[in-house]
């Protein structure tokens, strides 16, 4: 599933201030890259990954997702779109903590309509793969900061996306946590054929990524 980006522009008005988070943004992903998006602080990159998610609307241009301009579809639409295609990653990991582990994976599938037997069978599935067997029925408070990113990259799988949506997915961990977090998002890239689109700070990310894109005053700086 490729993704299309063509002069996609984002104007937000804070009182009579007029602020221009995004400036004529082109640019494609094609399906299974890994892309890392780099930048100063306010350059506009969470902004960026938000239009790509469906999160956002651009004030001019337009998003295509495989072909299809979601610039134009209806707040429900989007809605299904996230749920099926988008899997996201945040540096706050966000989870719900009044509920497990287990519980946490399981909500977009539930969201999806699955039966709450398959969606606790593929949630041990996808927290096994992230290394946490041990850990189905802990609550976040239980976890460790790397664990709780890992929770949150198996719910972010839950629904098989094509795509994966990372905003500074290691900006909270430390160096060796952060390197397996690195290492589990580019296997599932090259074993998962998983689109990783990822906006940090860490060289490290960059390194691995296949296409890296940097930001500047809401414009893409070479």
């Amino acid at each position: 599933m490729d993704i299309e980006l063509v002069n996609v522009t984002k104007v937000y008005h804070l009182g009579k201030q007029e602020v221009k988070a995004l400036r004529s943004i082109s640019s494609t992903i094609r399906a299974g890259n890994f892309m890392s998006i780099m930048g100063p602080s306010g350059s506009g990159k969470t902004t960026l990954l938000n239009m790509i998610g469906a999160l956002d609307r651009p004030t001019s241009g337009y998003v295509r997702v495989g072909g299809k301009d979601i610039s134009e579809f209806s707040d429900r639409s989007r809605s299904k779109l996230r749920l099926s295609s988008f899997g996201f990653i945040f540096q706050g990991f966000y989870l719900l903590q009044n509920l497990t582990a287990m519980e946490n994976v399981m909500v977009p599938m539930r969201e999806a309509g699955l039966s709450r037997w398959d969606a606790m069978k593929r949630g041990k599935e996808l927290l096994s793969d992230v290394g946490l067997r041990n850990r189905f029925g802990h609550l976040p408070s239980q976890l460790s900061g790397g664990e709780q990113q890992r929770v949150s990259i198996a719910r972010s799988m839950a629904n098989d996306p094509a795509v994966i949506l990372a905003d500074e997915p290691t900006g909270e961990l430390d160096s060796e946590t952060s390197q397996n977090i690195i290492n589990i998002m580019r296997g599932l890239n090259r074993n998962g054929g998983k689109t990783i689109i990822v906006v940090t700070h860490d060289n490290e990310i960059a390194k691995r990524a296949s296409i890296r894109l940097r930001l500047k005053d809401g414009r893409i700086s070479n």
